[in-house]
């Protein structure tokens, strides 16, 4: 089992700007996400494995930890049929991923955190030049530690809002 960031940007489309909030709101309602062909990282995807999303951007909830998720299924394909279920086809259309994932155990966190409150918690930000921190989640999918995975779920799921 594997430890992973996923990141989620802004997309713009014929309709204008879609914020990565609504995006992986949408794909998780519908238990799935996608791996294009040049997500890094991709081949540590696998069954079991344990997410936590990044939403970018500059929309709501830009820069924060936003949901959780563990990888059901891991499909060396995405079928046509599901393209509607990973975007709102009649708003926005993007790139059609080459893998599919169905996931499960979601959590959509009540209360998204800001990444800047990591920093100095995760082993994920040691050695890496903080100024230009968002280099570093750039590309799709990055590991993390098990401990990394374990703050940042406590954090989300052990608050009382």
């Amino acid at each position: 089992m594997n430890y992973l960031i996923a990141t989620v940007s802004d997309i713009d489309s014929n309709y204008g700007r879609v914020q990565a909030y609504q995006i992986l709101k949408y794909r998780l309602n519908n238990s799935i996400w996608g791996l294009y062909g040049k997500t890094r990282n991709k081949a540590l995807v696998t069954t079991k494995s344990k997410m936590i999303f990044y939403v970018a951007g500059y929309g709501i909830h830009s820069q924060t930890f936003a949901a959780e998720a563990e990888v059901e299924k891991h499909f060396d394909v995405f079928p046509r049929r599901d393209i509607d279920r990973f975007v709102n086809v009649n708003k926005w259309l993007y790139e059609i991923p080459v893998n599919k994932l169905k996931l499960n155990n979601i959590i959509l966190y009540k209360n998204p955190m800001k990444i800047h409150n990591y920093f100095n918690s995760l082993d994920y930000f040691h050695n890496k030049d903080i100024t230009k921190w968002w280099c570093s989640l750039q590309g799709g999918i990055r590991p993390i530690t098990k401990h990394d995975f374990s703050i940042i779920h406590n954090d989300a799921t052990n608050h009382s809002y």
